[in-house]
């Protein structure tokens, strides 16, 4: 074939296209997992592929070999299974795939959350817990689907709402238990009442 096509085409070297990551990708995977949140990236693409831009996102480390990553195209769900709690990486997924991965997530008594922005992910966002859509480029059916829709296409505004939804639980906490320690004394003079005096 090579020989055929050097005769037509004269062969000077080949070029590669590299979609570069954004700047604040890194440190916003490291926030989040600061935050004690696991992020696993599901992908269609090859595992090489997928293993690159994991690594250069901080998904995972330099360290991490070629087993920590699965490769979806054969995988049942025992094999998903064995690597479900290590694995962060996962390539060559169809959309039922994604969906395979949060329901066995599901199934281990884990809340998952789901970004995404295409028509391929919607099964996924509708099955998750929390479904996450982009605003600006995601598609219409994805931001039907989602329970949040971002306005701004950056997975770097994620740690904001991550902060400002445990902020929101910890003041609702502290409310509650403020009123049953202020009131308890109320409630069980109510309490004795109703007993004393049927």
């Amino acid at each position: 074939f090579l020989k055929i096509f050097k005769k037509t085409v004269n062969i000077t070297g080949f070029f590669e296209i590299e979609d570069a990551l954004r700047q604040d990708i890194s440190l916003t995977v490291q926030v989040i997992q600061n935050a004690g949140i696991r992020i696993i990236m599901a992908t269609g693409d090859h595992v090489i592929t997928a293993k690159h831009i994991a690594q250069s996102a901080g998904i995972i480390s330099l360290q991490d070999s070629d087993d920590d990553i699965v490769e979806m195209t054969h995988a049942s769900d025992k094999d998903i299974k064995k690597n479900l709690m290590k694995c962060s990486v996962y390539g060559r997924c169809l959309p039922t795939d994604k969906l395979r991965i949060i329901t066995l997530l599901q199934e281990q008594g884990l809340r998952v959350a789901m970004v995404g922005d295409g028509v391929n992910d919607v099964p996924s966002l509708a099955m998750s817990d929390l479904g996450v859509a982009m605003g600006i480029t995601g598609s219409d059916s994805a931001k039907d689907a989602a329970d949040i829709v971002l306005l701004q296409d950056s997975f770097g505004s994620i740690p904001y709402g991550i902060a400002e939804g445990r902020h929101i639980f910890y003041t609702f906490k502290r409310v509650i238990f403020y009123f049953l320690a202020s009131n308890f004394t109320e409630v069980l003079v109510m309490t004795v009442a109703f007993i004393g005096f049927p």
